[in-house]
């Protein structure tokens, strides 16, 4: 009787396999090095870096399948190889999944929510989502001109309105006393604090990188990555941010990922909260298949975050995201 053969003997189709297995994962190794060494020595010095830097987590997808098949096929050296890196990704990212703690309420708590505005197909799904989780502060961007006047619809629990003339307005229960540029002031049972209503510029050239990729769907877009006026603006909040003494919040689209550089420049001026009460990625991009959180409510010192949740589906391109936040 003829032995039956394993697919992962280190004979014939299972020698040839095994040799696949290899090739791929030792091409995977050696990307995953070079791309690690250059983020160390360059940062995001190049757009095509910056880019990765993005998705980085998701560059550790791989290790984990490969790992599993070169246990299979009893390459224990490229095993082990592969191993490191997935225990490198535990260390990096294993800390966005642990169970966050719960604290309780102490002071005056309040619900922030940032939502990008839907198409006009979709603007009363937006406006019964807002309804069913009543926010004291609601940020909007991309708003219509025809409603930069004000939003009747939800006049009656968010009856003060103030509009940037951008694009985003700032909708509140408690009364707003001041109007700035680039920023609203509410009063918190009698503390001001300041709400800044943020939209920042899509990392993405207005022309195309290479012309000869000019419209060829995904290559273009994806060739067109620069973050350097996203950066500019992020890092001139922050300049702003620095020597402010009232409690501050701040939310929007960001249009930055968790896993971008400037992400750990932003997180050492201000809390993020939904990294201080939840686990996971929070993705708010894009809507159908959520893989980046683009979307966020950071807010100073003086705030705890008890709460903070990404909304359902409206329609727009981005997930709504929700914060509750305690004023101490």
């Amino acid at each position: 009787m003829s032995k039956i053969q394993s697919p992962y003997d280190t004979s014939s189709q299972g020698g040839f396999f095994r040799r696949f297995v290899a090739l791929i994962g030792n091409v995977y190794l050696v990307s995953m090095l070079v791309y690690l060494v250059l983020r160390l020595a360059f940062g995001s010095g190049t757009w095509w870096l910056a880019l990765l830097n993005s998705f980085a987590i998701y560059t550790f997808a791989p290790a984990l399948v490969l790992f599993i098949l070169t246990l299979l096929t009893a390459n224990w050296r490229d095993m082990i190889r592969l191993g490191l890196l997935c225990l490198l990704a535990i260390v990096w990212f294993g800390p966005f999944f642990q169970p966050a703690p719960s604290p309780a309420q102490r002071g005056v708590a309040l619900t922030v929510i940032t939502l990008n505005m839907p198409s006009a197909d979709h603007v009363q799904d937006a406006f019964d989502w807002v309804r069913d989780h009543p926010p004291d502060v609601l940020l909007l961007q991309r708003v219509p001109p025809e409603m930069a006047d004000g939003i009747d619809a939800l006049r009656d629990i968010l009856p003060e309105q103030t509009a940037a003339g951008d694009g985003k307005m700032t909708l509140s229960r408690l009364p707003i006393i001041e109007q700035a540029e680039s920023y609203t002031v509410i009063d918190v049972d009698g503390r001001e604090v300041l709400v800044y209503n943020v939209h920042f510029s899509r990392p993405s050239l207005p022309h195309p990188r290479f012309d000869a990729l000019d419209g060829v769907p995904f290559l273009d877009d994806m060739t067109r990555y620069d973050e350097a006026v996203r950066n500019a603006e992020i890092r001139d909040l922050l300049a702003v941010l620095d020597g402010e003494t009232r409690p501050y919040i701040v939310g929007g689209n960001f249009n930055m990922s968790q896993h971008s550089l400037i992400y750990s420049q932003v997180r050492l001026v201000m809390r993020d909260s939904f990294r201080d009460t939840s686990a996971g990625l929070g993705a708010t991009w894009p809507t159908h298949l959520p893989l980046l959180r683009l979307d966020y409510v950071w807010h100073s010192r003086d705030f705890v975050a008890l709460e903070t949740l990404v909304g359902a589906d409206i329609g727009a391109d981005h997930l709504p995201l929700s914060a509750r936040l305690d004023l101490r």
